[in-house]
């Protein structure tokens, strides 16, 4: 009991501080608000069954894009589009890349090596998305919450 007690004064305690050093906490700091999940405007189509993103592990420059995208943007797509399936996966292969796959059994693969967020954004949108319901500026919503994030 009193190990509990202590796990979650520790807890309470990292939170308080955080608040009132307005740090974020988290790898990204990115805060995973309403508003940061309602900024994204991308609505799949209805015959998109599944995502699911590999990461390879350890991150390196090759890869930093397909962990920001994990961490930014998959939750503004599980928002957004609720009846897809999103899910991570950590295969032992070489390859970084996003699995799309639809109600008639067809499958996309889009590669996340060497892209930024905004370009596997981008690719989705195009892979993913009808031609007439594609928002026109997701990638300057992606690189605003850049913006915001460094300054």
């Amino acid at each position: 009991m009193a190990d509990k007690c202590k796990l979650l004064h520790y807890a309470a305690k990292r939170y308080l501080v955080s608040k009132a050093t307005n740090q974020k906490i988290g790898k990204f700091p990115v805060q995973r608000t309403l508003e940061h999940l309602q900024r994204c405007n991308v609505v799949l189509n209805q015959d998109v069954k599944q995502m699911k993103i590999n990461l390879l592990q350890p991150i390196d420059q090759f890869n930093n894009g397909a962990h920001r995208f994990f961490w930014e943007n998959f939750p503004q797509l599980k928002y957004k589009n609720p009846q897809v399936k999103f899910c991570r996966s950590e295969k032992k292969t070489k390859a970084e890349d996003i699995l799309v796959e639809f109600v008639d059994g067809r499958m996309e693969t889009i590669s996340t090596r060497q892209k930024s967020p905004s370009q596997i954004m981008q690719e989705v949108i195009n892979i993913a998305t009808l031609p007439d319901t594609r928002p026109d500026n997701v990638a300057d919503d992606v690189s605003m919450t850049r913006e915001k994030e460094t300054s």
